[in-house]
C-alpha cells in the first residue's frame, strides 16, 4: 500500500503534499511497536518520509457504522477498557476535540507521554509514537454508503 501511494503519488503530484484518508491502522507510525506486531503503510511511509509524514487518527465514542454485512449501527461503548482515550476524552464532556499528541510546552499533558492507553475498542499503543494528533467525535452518525444499499 505504501509503494503503491508513493508511486500514484509520484506520478501525478510529483513534489505536492498529499493527503491519505484511510482506517488508523493503516496510517499509523509505529505499527510494530503496538499489539499488531507488524508494519503497516504508516510505518513504511513514517520511515520514507520522515518528519514529512503527519497522521492524525479519527476516533469516537457514540460511533454507528455501515459497514455492510460486517457491522451495522452503533458500537457498544462496553468495548472500552477504563483507560481508553475514548473514554478519557467523553467524560470531559465535548461534542468533538482536536487533541495535539506532540505535547511541546505542556508541563501536564492531558495523555501521560510513552503510557499506552486502549485506541480504537482493541488496540493498545502509545498514541503519540503512532499519531501526530486525534480528531475525536463523542457522536459520529453512520455514513451513508455509495457501494452498497444502506443496512438497517
Amino acid at each position: 500500500m505504501a509503494h503503491l501511494f508513493a508511486a500514484i503519488r509520484d506520478l501525478r503530484f510529483p513534489g505536492i503534499k498529499t493527503v491519505i484518508w484511510a482506517h488508523n491502522t493503516h496510517i499509523e507510525e509505529n505499527a510494530a511497536a503496538t499489539d499488531l506486531g507488524m508494519p503497516t503503510m504508516g510505518t513504511y511511509l513514517a520511515d520514507a518520509l520522515g518528519d514529512d509524514y503527519i497522521t492524525f487518527g479519527l476516533i469516537g465514542w457514540d460511533v454507528h457504522l455501515d459497514w455492510g454485512p460486517r457491522r451495522c449501527g452503533p458500537m457498544p461503548t462496553t468495548d472500552f477498557a477504563a483507560d481508553a482515550v475514548e473514554v478519557l476524552l467523553h467524560e470531559l464532556g465535548e461534542r468533538f476535540l482536536l487533541v495535539d499528541l506532540d505535547f511541546r510546552g505542556s508541563d501536564r499533558p492531558f495523555l501521560e507521554p510513552g503510557r499506552e492507553y486502549q485506541l480504537g475498542r482493541i488496540h493498545r499503543m502509545v498514541p503519540g509514537d503512532n499519531f501526530d494528533g486525534l480528531f475525536f467525535l463523542n457522536h459520529s452518525q453512520r455514513m451513508k454508503p455509495l457501494g452498497w444499499d444502506p443496512c438497517m
